[in-house]
């Protein structure tokens, strides 16, 4: 395992405990849709961050979003920033649904693939040039 590696999983479980404290100081989380686009990476949420390694500001979704121009991101390095065409890497906190990341709208283009429960940094296909996300559901 490498440097880079251990770097990304230890963000990563970092990610997720911060998620899981987070999420239990949030009495109300309103409905889904008014969820998606904030700074809060619970489990069943794709996270994309606008640096490399889990770093930088977040994005967090529940739900497909064909659509990444009217989300932006909060909290940290690149806060404020669309997330159209600026996320360098992931982490899919969801147990059962893989996730993949389009380089264009509407599930267009090269993509990239991340399991359940995995981070990872995006390849150049992606990187910087994301426009849309969607879940995968495995029966």
């Amino acid at each position: 395992m490498n440097m880079t590696s251990r770097a990304l999983r230890r963000t990563a479980t970092a990610v997720a405990t911060l998620g899981l404290v987070a999420g239990g100081t949030v009495a109300t989380a309103g409905t889904a849709e008014a969820r998606e686009g904030d700074r809060f990476c619970r489990r069943g949420d794709v996270c994309l961050f606008w640096g490399r390694d889990l770093s930088g500001a977040r994005s967090t979704f529940q739900m497909n979003q064909p659509f990444h121009l009217r989300y932006r991101f909060s909290d940290g390095r690149g806060a404020g920033q669309r997330v159209h065409r600026n996320v360098s890497s992931a982490f899919n906190r969801s147990p059962r649904s893989a996730v993949r990341i389009y380089r264009g709208t509407r599930y267009r283009g090269a993509s990239q693939y991340i399991g359940p429960g995995r981070a990872a940094n995006l390849g150049w296909w992606v990187r910087d040039n994301n426009g849309s996300h969607r879940f995968l559901r495995f029966r």
